[in-house]
């Protein structure tokens, strides 16, 4: 493929009441422009450096149907440094976006193999190694033994596919049925090459020591599905066909998570929910009050702030007026403790949202430049910004 030039072009967006003084490494917004107006790009995650933070995005492709691969290199007050533009050679790249021992991670797809690809990355550069054994890689993490947790699919023999993967991109793998007869193949290709109109939300973790989980599809449903090491089911949340599952998991101890879930075009929030691992359980069974105010089908995100000596679970999703919604909880007990919003004029949708050392909240995602550009957008929000949202 031709490598193709861009320009990046900063705005910085300040609020109406602007402090006298103010540290541009504790609060920003920043949006990165490109002079090619048929661009899209579609933001997956982000990892912080000795020197800033480096953001992982997909971007549209004239030669291909899937999502070419690009790093866009940020200092810490978020200033555009620099970028590497791999989608000549790797397309389809997927998050999380981890790091260990200050190297960060993260796969994308071989276009000629349809093998994925282990990248490690750091501020000097990239390097890039095939994994055998495995094709369409759809989401990622790291394990409790610092290694690389991997969820794809086999679309010759119908599988979900999880393998704990060594940053040496050895792999320990295993297959699970879509359900005889299903007929995946489409919706699965869609995800990857119309993430805007077909995107399935994919993730895949570790809930306790040695045991995982990940959400995919397995016998005939979208399913949160829960397993001993890299092996055996143990239990799952059954979805309703791709109508209905959950969009996002976080652990908060044990068997206990935070969830974002979905049924048809309502959304519902569990922020604190004890999950029976060693069940098979329908959705219907986790399903609350809708919120209205998120978008259907909305992407979703969720991470642990400290604050003041107190826990929270922050929630982050897209609403119908295209801002972002924060919405905070007391971990401990669920209660809503507060809601702060991202996005005035231009529409939002979200990316990853992460919580630094310093609680600290940088959210990543997109907005639109004269109402029909999409860019990849990147913003910090101090804790203190965040206090005055609790209650």
């Amino acid at each position: 493929m031709k490598k193709l030039a861009y320009i990046f072009i900063l705005f910085i967006l300040t609020t109406a009441c602007q402090q006298e003084e103010f540290d541009p490494t504790t609060a920003f917004t920043k949006i990165y422009d490109s002079y090619r107006g048929s661009e899209g790009y579609y933001p997956i995650d982000f990892m912080q450096t000795s020197t800033g933070y480096i953001i992982l995005t997909g971007q549209t492709l004239d030669e291909s149907d899937y999502l070419g691969v690009k790093l866009i290199r940020v200092d810490e007050e978020g200033n555009f440094l620099s970028e590497d533009d791999l989608s000549a050679d790797y397309v389809a790249p997927v998050g999380d976006m981890v790091t260990i021992d200050s190297v960060g991670y993260f796969f994308a797809m071989n276009p000629t193999t349809l093998n994925p690809v282990l990248f490690s990355v750091t501020d000097e550069g990239y390097e890039a190694t095939d994994i055998a054994g495995l094709d369409y890689p759809l989401a990622a993490n790291v394990t409790s033994a610092n290694e690389l947790l991997l969820l794809g699919c086999d679309l010759s023999s119908s599988q979900m596919t999880l393998a704990t993967v060594g940053t040496d991109g050895s792999a320990n793998i295993s297959r699970y049925e879509f359900g005889a007869g299903s007929d995946m193949e489409s919706q699965i290709i869609n995800h990857l090459v119309d993430p805007e109109k077909g995107s399935l939300p994919f993730f895949c973790g570790e809930w306790t020591n040695g045991s995982y989980y990940f959400n995919g599809i397995y016998d005939y449903t979208m399913s949160l599905v829960f397993t001993q090491g890299i092996g055996e089911v143990t239990g799952r949340i059954m979805g309703q066909n791709l109508n209905g599952g959950i969009t996002s998991a976080l652990v908060n101890q044990g068997s206990e998570f935070a969830l974002f879930g979905f049924q048809f075009n309502d959304n519902f929030i569990l922020p604190n929910a004890t999950v029976n691992t060693n069940n098979h359980i329908s959705i219907s069974n986790y399903i609350e009050t809708p919120i209205s105010e998120f978008k259907s089908r909305s992407n979703a995100d969720i991470v642990k702030w400290e604050n003041a000596e107190q826990s929270y679970t922050i929630i982050a999703a897209e609403t119908e007026s295209r801002q972002i919604a924060l919405y905070i909880y007391q971990s401990a007990t669920g209660e809503l403790a507060g809601i702060h919003k991202i996005g005035y004029i231009n529409p939002y949708t979200l990316g990853s949202i992460k919580v630094d050392e310093n609680g600290d909240v940088l959210i990543l995602g997109t907005t639109y430049l004269s109402g029909r550009f999409k860019r990849v957008f990147f913003s910090k929000i101090p804790a203190s910004d965040l206090e005055k949202s609790l209650n």
